[in-house]
């Protein structure tokens, strides 16, 4: 796609009819436009987006109309604001066109109609595209669009989000743009189909079973899916508090009068932290204490009974039983009528009786073992019984001597507070951290009933799933589904190894052209990588300046829009488009040295580049890329409070 020409028709400050025609040539592939501050650059930058899809960062409705047709106006008159792009995509030439009407009554602005056409030329007759912003989206996602049309604050939010090591949002654009939504797109279809159980042919219990199966599993789904969703919504309300937090603390860190206050405050807090970690520690081992002993404890006192009960049962235990005695000796000797040492044995004599006793002593039975055994292990169990009181009475004195700490500590950590106030009024902040800790708490309560939510429901539906597989086995049908299912989720891993292969060999590709990119922009000694998630960090273990982080971002878009131009050389027949690259004010915080490092890597970056610059910054950059510039234009303010601007084309600004 180029962008061809842009007309503007009461759009903003443009009053009437502005035009500016955008340079096409590969040599000089610049188009210029130089204005000062509150010119209209920006306005310009966003009625790109604004005719493409209809959104800007405008707060009213009717703040894209001029304000000098609105000046003029009278009640129940109306006037339209028109946006019109022209532009080259796949071999034809279109027509974008999308003009929003006002009407004033009652001395208020309304919206009366809205219009958005795609026109084309075909044999000298001009049709209108059906499907018109389905087209556009084909052309440029709009969720992708910002990284072309690149507006001040867009660029600024996109450098804060590197030095915090978070742009999570390239990885979207990296998996449109280098083609990996084809493998994603279509593993999301299959897995769609292998979610489909379906059986014809069988009617009654069986399909209404299986139905009904469905039925739940997929109500599953879409919980799950929701939940996900807002626990990632929640998730990132908990990143954004704890920046937040952060950023509070550091505030009150940084006021000169108070930082030693507000280092003393934070390690009396950790300290604090620290001592309630430390009850919380108590009271977990007191439990466990208590569930693995206090039937022990109550039962000490049947324990006491049953072992003077076993000490009266002391006397059927003795140290005269010969060694080695068994109960087969025993026997034995009885039948024999006689001891080993002669000794005669009859049944009415007290030797007979003594044996028989020995009989319930010795082996195989070993009563007296077994007595031995039950008194010493219930002597043991007494003791956990009577260690417990002494244990959670000990406990609950560390625990009282962690509370008075704690006290002592919250004490303390208010007169810091106070002393902090007095030092310099710091109350505005220490009400937002109070706030935002109060919010990250409730953040992270969500998350972990989300959590829990997931985990139900998933292992609901893991069992749903068994139910329904068996169900299928007992059909003919039945397996002939699972059969499918077995073969697309194949595919869906062939697909998957397929996308890891392709996507870490683009990626690595990227890394490179990045890395080459930033190197001709940025002379440093640190190093850009990206990561799995396309979070781009450097190895920097400073935090990144603003220039720094502005020269990060025109390396990854100079290295992916790089990779962009090789897969379009390598797979011709896929017939990729290039990209045009709208920037507002790319080097307003850039000095000389930088602005003419990027001002070197600029023209290479893409094959439309189309700047809207300050009058300073733009004769440096003029100067530097004068013989790629193919156009430029100057915005030349019409009355003193800039609200009327006109586009005028700079004959000097060019070759």
């Amino acid at each position: 796609m180029l962008i061809k020409k842009i007309v503007l028709k009461n759009f903003r400050q443009y009053d009437g009819e502005n035009e500016i025609i955008f340079s096409v040539e590969p040599e000089k592939n610049i188009t210029f436009v130089l204005g000062g501050t509150g010119f209209g650059k920006t306005t310009l930058c966003q009625s790109f987006r604004w005719c493409l899809y209809g959104k800007s960062d405008f707060k009213k409705p009717e703040d894209i109309l001029s304000q000098k047709k609105i000046d003029s106006l009278k009640d129940g008159q109306s006037c339209p604001a028109t946006v019109s792009l022209e532009i080259s995509h796949g071999g034809k030439d279109y027509v974008i066109t999308r003009t929003s009407t006002y009407r004033k009554k009652n001395d208020k602005f309304g919206e009366l109609s809205l219009q958005f056409h795609v026109y084309y030329i075909e044999n000298g007759v001009q049709k209108e595209v059906s499907n018109k912003q389905e087209f556009v989206n084909e052309i440029i996602p709009e969720e992708l669009s910002e990284y072309f049309f690149l507006s001040g604050e867009k660029i600024e939010a996109m450098s804060d989000d590197i030095k915090k090591g978070k742009s999570r949002a390239f990885g979207e654009a990296v998996n449109t743009l280098l083609d990996l939504d084809y493998y994603k797109n279509a593993i999301r279809h299959l897995k769609s189909i292998s979610k489909e159980y379906s059986v014809s042919g069988i009617s009654g219990n069986f399909n209404e079973k299986l139905n009904q199966l469905n039925s739940k599993i997929s109500s599953n789904v879409k919980n799950l899916e929701t939940f996900e969703s807002q626990m990632k919504e929640e998730e990132d309300s908990r990143d954004y508090h704890l920046e937040k937090i952060a950023e509070y603390k550091s505030k009150l860190k940084n006021i000169e009068s108070s930082k030693d206050i507000a280092k003393n405050r934070e390690d009396k807090e950790n300290e604090r932290t620290k001592q309630k970690n430390h009850i919380e520690q108590e009271y977990k081992s007191g439990i466990l204490d208590f569930v693995k002993s206090s039937p022990y404890f109550f039962a000490r006192h049947a324990m006491d009974a049953m072992l003077d009960y076993l000490k009266e049962a002391s006397d059927i235990e003795s140290d005269d039983i010969p060694d080695k005695l068994h109960a087969d000796l025993i026997d034995w000797i009885e039948k024999r009528g006689k001891c080993i040492c002669g000794t005669c044995i009859n049944k009415n004599e007290a030797s007979f009786g003594l044996l028989e006793k020995w009989r319930h002593i010795v082996p195989p039975e070993s009563l007296g073992t077994l007595i031995s055994t039950v008194r010493r292990e219930t002597q043991d169990k007494k003791r956990f019984g009577e260690d417990l009181w002494n244990n959670l009475k000990a406990r609950k004195e560390r625990v009282i001597d962690y509370l008075e700490s704690i006290d002592g500590l919250e004490e303390e950590i208010k007169v810091l507070d106070e002393r902090l106030a007095k030092a310099e009024d710091t109350s505005e902040i220490e009400r937002n951290l109070k706030l935002s800790t109060k919010d990250l708490e409730d953040s992270k309560e969500k998350i972990t009933n989300y959590q829990r939510l997931i985990y139900n429901i998933k292992s609901e539906s893991d069992r749903l799933k068994r139910e329904r597989e068996n169900l299928l086995e007992t059909s003919e049908e039945g397996r002939k589904v699972l059969e499918w299912k077995k073969i697309t989720d194949k595919l869906v891993k062939d697909f998957e190894e397929e996308l890891s292969k392709d996507e870490q060999e683009k990626k690595q590709n990227l890394v490179n052209a990045v890395q080459n990119a930033f190197k001709k922009i940025y002379d440093a000694d640190f190093t850009i990588s990206i990561d799995d998630e396309y979070n781009i960090t450097t190895t920097s273990k400073k935090e990144l300046s603003t220039g720094q982080g502005l020269s990060v971002i025109f390396a990854f878009l100079s290295g992916l829009l790089d990779v962009i131009k090789q897969n379009r050389e390598e797979n011709a027949e896929m017939q990729l488009e290039s990209y045009p690259l709208v920037l507002d004010a790319p080097f307003s915080v850039l000095d000389k040295e930088r602005i003419i490092s990027l001002c070197d890597v600029l023209p290479k970056v893409s094959e439309q580049i189309i700047v809207f610059i300050k009058d300073v910054d733009g004769e440096i950059a003029r100067e530097r890329m004068f013989s790629k510039i193919g156009r430029s234009y100057k915005l030349v303010p019409m009355d003193k409070s800039f609200q009327c601007t006109k586009v005028e084309e700079d004959k000097n600004g060019f070759v």
